[in-house]
C-alpha cells in the first residue's frame, strides 16, 4: 500500500509566522525583473501562480507582503518531513518541486484497509504538530495515490482499494496528468478533458497522436503505475558557517571567508577519505533574506584549494543587494575518495602536456604532480640523472 501525502501551499507554511495573516507572496529574482516562487491559498485564490511576473502578481494581490524566496529554508523543511515518514518505512521520496506544494510518497508494506487509514491519521498528526496540513491518498500505485489525496481538504484520508484504481479515475480530470503545455492544449481541443474518456480509447490511437507520453498517459489513466517509492537514504553532508559581527559588503573578506570554510570542511573530509560533488552555498544578508547557489563539480573534489575555486565559480551566480552577515557552506554527495590512473600521454607534443598537467594541477592541487627535469651532465648513480619539480599552477 502506498500513502501519498499532500502538503499545500508548503513554502508559505514555512516561512509565515505563527502572528502573521497577511497575504504572501515569495519571489526570485532575475536580471532585475521579480518572478512568484510560491503564495499562500489567499493569493493563489486571487489568481497568483508560480512563474507569473511579480507586477502582475502585485496588480492581482495588493495586500499581500512580498518576501524574496528561501529555497534553501524549504528544502531543510522537506528534509524534516521525510526524516519524520522514514519512522513508519524505510522506502520513502519526495518530488523534487515543493516551492507551491510538496507531495511525499511511502510504500507503508501490505496492510489492511483499517491498519492503512490508522497510519495514514498517526502522520495527518505528527505533521500537524510541525505545523503543517496534510491530505493523505491511500492506493496500490504512486498515481492514483497522488490524485487522490490531492483532491481531497487537508486533515482528511482516503483510500482506493485494489483493483478500483480505474473506476476512480473515470471523473477525475486530465490536469493530474503529467502533461506539457501543448498536449494539454491538444487534448482540451479533442475534448478529451477526464481520464475516463482517454481511458475509453485505443492505446495505439494515442499513441499515433502523442508518441511514447500518449501510452504514458494511457496507462495512467487506466490506473496503472508500475513506479516504485524510491529507499530512503539520510543525506550525508557536511556544514560550516561563519558569522560577521557586522554586515560586510567586502568582496575581499568575503572570499577570505571561503577559502577558512574550505579549508574546515575539507579537514573533516580528509580524515574520512572522502571527497564531496555537490557544493551548496548560502548567504544571509542583513535584510533578514538569503541568497543560494549549488553546483555539482564533474569531479569529485578532495582538496581545499580545489574546493576554494569551484566555491567561487558558484558565488560569482550570487548578486548580494545588501551587506552579508552570515555565509553558509555545505557539502553534499560525499563519498569514499577513490583513487584512480589519469591518461596523460594521448598527445604526444611536450606543450599539449604542458598545458594538462596546469589544468590538472589547477584541479587537484599544486602538491600532487611533479614534471621531469633530465640532468644534462652525466653521473654514476640512475637517480641523479634527473629530478622532480613540482608543477607550477598557472
Amino acid at each position: 500500500m502506498i500513502a501519498c501525502i499532500s502538503i499545500p501551499y508548503f513554502a508559505a507554511h514555512v516561512m509565515r509566522s505563527a502572528q502573521d495573516s497577511k497575504p504572501m507572496i515569495m519571489a526570485r529574482y532575475k536580471g532585475g525583473r521579480g518572478k512568484v516562487y510560491a503564495a499562500c491559498e489567499t493569493a493563489s485564490d486571487m489568481g497568483v501562480k508560480p512563474g507569473l511576473a511579480l507586477s502582475h502578481a502585485r496588480a492581482l494581490c495588493p495586500e499581500a507582503e512580498v518576501l524574496l524566496a528561501s529555497p534553501g529554508q524549504t528544502r531543510r523543511a522537506v528534509e524534516g518531513v521525510l526524516e519524520t515518514l522514514s519512522e513508519y518505512s524505510q522506502w520513502v521520496e519526495a518530488e523534487r518541486h515543493a516551492a507551491q506544494s510538496a507531495t511525499v510518497y511511502t510504500d507503508i508494506g501490505k496492510l489492511t484497509p483499517y491498519d492503512g487509514q490508522q497510519i495514514a491519521r498517526q502522520i495527518i498528526q505528527r505533521l500537524a504538530e510541525k505545523g503543517f496540513q496534510a491530505s493523505i491518498g491511500l492506493a496500490s500505485n504512486k498515481f492514483v495515490a497522488s490524485v487522490v489525496a490531492k483532491r481531497m481538504q487537508t486533515g482528511s484520508t482516503q483510500l482506493v482499494r485494489k483493483g478500483e484504481e480505474a473506476a476512480y479515475l473515470v471523473g477525475c480530470p486530465v490536469t493530474y496528468l503529467p502533461l506539457d503545455a501543448e498536449t494539454a492544449r491538444r487534448l482540451d481541443l479533442l475534448g478529451l478533458r477526464q481520464m475516463g474518456q482517454l481511458a475509453g480509447l485505443p492505446r495505439a490511437a494515442l499513441i499515433e497522436q502523442f508518441g511514447t507520453l500518449g501510452k504514458r498517459i494511457h496507462l495512467l489513466s487506466c490506473g496503472e503505475d508500475t513506479r516504485r517509492v524510491a529507499k530512503y537514504i539520510p543525506p550525508i553532508t557536511q556544514t560550516a558557517t561563519c558569522q560577521f559581527d557586522a554586515a560586510v559588503e567586502d568582496r575581499f573578506v568575503v572570499e577570505s571567508v571561503f577559502a577558512s570554510l574550505s579549508a574546515e570542511l575539507m579537514l573533516q573530509l580528509a580524515d574520512q577519505q572522502m571527497a564531496c560533488r555537490e557544493v551548496l552555498l548560502t548567504l544571509h544578508l542583513d535584510d533578514h533574506t538569503e541568497l543560494e547557489a549549488s553546483g555539482v563539480s564533474r569531479e569529485p573534489l578532495s582538496t581545499s584549494s580545489s574546493l576554494y575555486r569551484f566555491v567561487q565559480q558558484v558565488s560569482e551566480r550570487l548578486r548580494p543587494h545588501c551587506g552579508i552577515i552570515e555565509v553558509g557552506l555545505r557539502l553534499n554527495q560525499i563519498a569514499p575518495l577513490v583513487p584512480r590512473q589519469l591518461s596523460l600521454f594521448d598527445q604526444p607534443q611536450v606543450e599539449a602536456l604542458h598545458t594538462i598537467m596546469l589544468g590538472l594541477s589547477e584541479r587537484y592541487g599544486v602538491d600532487c604532480f611533479y614534471q621531469v627535469e633530465v640532468h644534462a651532465h652525466a653521473a654514476r648513480l640512475p637517480e641523479f640523472h634527473f629530478h622532480l619539480e613540482p608543477v607550477a599552477a598557472a
